[in-house]
């Protein structure tokens, strides 16, 4: 069988090659379309299933097995519990500073914790310097003095707050005909904020506030209450305020002076509304002058709108606010004003005594907040309104006294305000807000520009640099001229603008010790913000502060 298959394999192609092939003609027809049948994909999926199945059943046998032992236990005593150490969270710290005109400052602060539920605190400030003036060389010299004592109580139900404070200022100016007596300012106040886990409680906030100066040429008495609750998801919240002002009710004086009395009580319900992205909040304003019988009522309206979530805040309405001018405020704001039994005696104050009133004001606004990135805000305020009553000073010398009285007028206002802070990096910052008011009546004692520009500057947390910069436009101010024996009249000057240029510096040894810089008006100017009253030039002083 082998041989054959063997010749077969040597004959087959000897019989092939013999063999006569006929010639065969290929036609080929141009433009011939060749076309694939297009196929259909089919959409059933492949199911895999595991038919191997693995019997995990596991069988689990005991042995049962006593353990006998011969020792006997005995009762142990009732553990005692050890006292939890209280956190030390007290701190205190003492800065000392000198330096030119005579320049004497220090200030001690320690606040501390007791069982987590009362935190405390108290500090204590020392100021004064003396200087020449420089146009006229006359004497400047003034002494600060301040005091504060503050407690915070935790309880269930909210937190109460309590806070005394008093200020005691001594100025003497030689431009005055006579040395000042010291202002003293007292203040006390208590607060409860009551806090609430369910959102249909009641919740408020009130105080209580208590203002002397000195010795009872003015008392101020304040209650003050926000109350707030959330009915079907509608906010809704009423705002209390009642202050009484009472001046000159002590009677040291051999002068009877008239005793004022004036109770002022504000009543402001305010809704909560949210309606196609817009935040609604409406209201009014009821101001009751009990002791006068008068009343005004005023709508309070606040539009508010996200432009874009988290970047640009829109908001504008119209508003009413009032504020009462005080001798304590009027002093703060001017420390060169007459005022009886302070810097004169009550006896040479006969017709001198000021008109305190109430300002009011009426107005509508629009505010813009854009968070351009999360290092850098630019911020635009704008309002337009009348104010009732709004204070001005003009300089009185028909008495020889060299110092300002208060008095009122109506005016439209007009304000505009901006700022921008910018973070570049960790070490370098920019500050800068301007404000700007226009008038319609010529004002003595109001600037329309005010701006401050500041750069800090913080490498790492061990030196710190802060250059600023405040300007502080041109300023009006009006004088009484004319005799004792002529009607007065009311002429105005003008006070140039000013450029303050300060430098501080810190620069941080440890977490004791930190050490400061400050340099003040580097630029000596002595010009006066109030007529005739030269500010202190160029000073420097250099600080120590310690934490223990």
């Amino acid at each position: 069988m082998r041989i054959y298959i063997f010749l077969f394999w040597i004959l087959f192609p000897y019989f092939v090659l013999s063999q006569d092939l006929k010639t065969t003609e290929i036609n080929v027809v141009e433009g011939l379309q060749v076309s694939v049948p297009q196929a259909n994909k089919l959409n059933v999926k492949a199911s895999y299933q595991d038919t191997t199945k693995i019997d995990k059943t596991q069988n689990y046998s005991f042995i049962d097995k006593y353990l006998f032992s011969k020792f006997k236990t005995r009762a142990l005593s009732a553990a005692k519990i050890k006292k939890k150490l209280e956190s030390k969270n007290n701190f205190a710290n003492i800065y000392i500073a000198t330096g030119n005109r005579e320049r004497k400052c220090a200030n001690f602060n320690y606040s501390g914790k007791f069982k987590e539920k009362l935190i405390y605190g108290l500090g204590l400030l020392y100021d004064s310097y003396s200087y020449k003036t420089k146009e006229d060389d006359i004497d400047v010299t003034k002494e600060n003095f301040e005091f504060y004592l503050y407690t915070k109580s935790i309880f269930k139900n909210g937190i109460l707050n309590s806070k005394l404070a008093i200020q005691d200022i001594s100025e003497f100016h030689q431009f005055s005909a006579e040395q000042s007596p010291a202002k003293t300012y007292s203040e006390f106040s208590a607060s409860f904020d009551s806090r609430s886990n369910k959102d249909d409680e009641i919740t408020h906030t009130s105080q209580v506030l208590l203002k002397d100066f000195n010795n009872q040429i003015e008392n101020q008495i304040g209650l003050y209450s926000d109350i707030s609750k959330t009915i079907d998801n509608i906010p809704i919240s009423l705002s209390l305020e009642y202050n009484n002002y009472i001046n000159y009710s002590n009677h040291d004086s051999s002068v009877e002076v008239d005793k004022s009395d004036v109770k002022i009580l504000d009543v402001t319900p305010n809704v909560s509304l949210e309606k196609n992205g817009f935040g609604f909040d409406l209201g009014f304003n009821l101001g009751i002058d009990i002791e006068a019988g008068s009343m005004d009522i005023f709508p309070i309206i606040d539009i508010n709108k996200e432009l874009v979530d988290n970047v640009i805040n829109l908001s504008f309405g119209i508003d009413r606010d009032d504020y009462r001018n005080t001798l304590s405020s009027l002093t703060k704001e001017n420390p060169y004003i007459h005022t009886p039994g302070i810097n004169t005696s009550t006896e040479d104050s006969i017709g001198y005594f000021h008109e305190l009133e109430t300002t009011d004001i009426y107005e509508c606004y629009i505010n813009l907040d854009n968070k351009l990135s999360s290092n850098e805000i630019l911020t635009f305020n704008f309002g337009y309104g009348k104010l009732v009553n709004l204070h001005y000073f003009y300089f009185d010398y028909l008495k020889g006294l060299n110092r300002f009285s208060v008095d009122y007028l109506d005016t439209w206002q007009l304000r505009a305000k901006a700022i921008y802070k910018r973070k570049f990096n960790n070490i370098l910052s920019l500050n800068i807000d301007a404000n700007y008011k226009w008038f319609s009546e010529e004002i003595s004692g109001k600037t329309n520009l005010e701006a401050n520009l500041s750069v800090p500057v913080a490498f790492g947390n061990k030196i710190k640099f802060i250059p600023s910069v405040n300007y502080i436009g041109e300023r009006k101010y009006s004088y009484m001229s004319g005799l004792l024996i002529e009607p007065p009249q009311i002429d105005f000057g003008s006070l140039e603008d000013r450029y303050l240029a300060n430098l501080e510096i810190f620069y941080s040894y440890n977490d004791k010790f930190n050490f400061s810089f400050t340099i003040n008006n580097i630029l000596d100017d002595q010009k006066p913000h109030w007529y005739g009253y030269d500010l202190i030039g160029i000073n420097f002083n250099l600080g120590l502060n310690y934490i223990f």
